[in-house]
């Protein structure tokens, strides 16, 4: 699996449902190895623990600023 793609910004409505989503599947690729999503992850995350959902969350919201 890959790493979901960063979309740059957020819709005029955005979907706090499909927000979630993206940082579990964000998630869901750093821990099953994805080296773009470890990257993506590691921009904004202290990457000497396990990736957490926080992370996910962190890099996503960043991301878009």
């Amino acid at each position: 699996m890959s790493s979901p793609d960063f979309r740059g910004s957020l819709p005029p409505n955005p979907s706090l449902r499909h927000l979630k989503l993206q940082a579990k599947e964000l998630l869901k690729s750093a821990r099953q190895g994805d080296s773009r999503a470890l990257d993506r992850v590691g921009t904004y995350a202290n990457r000497r623990h396990a990736v957490t959902l926080a992370d996910a969350q962190l890099t996503i919201a960043r991301e878009y600023g």
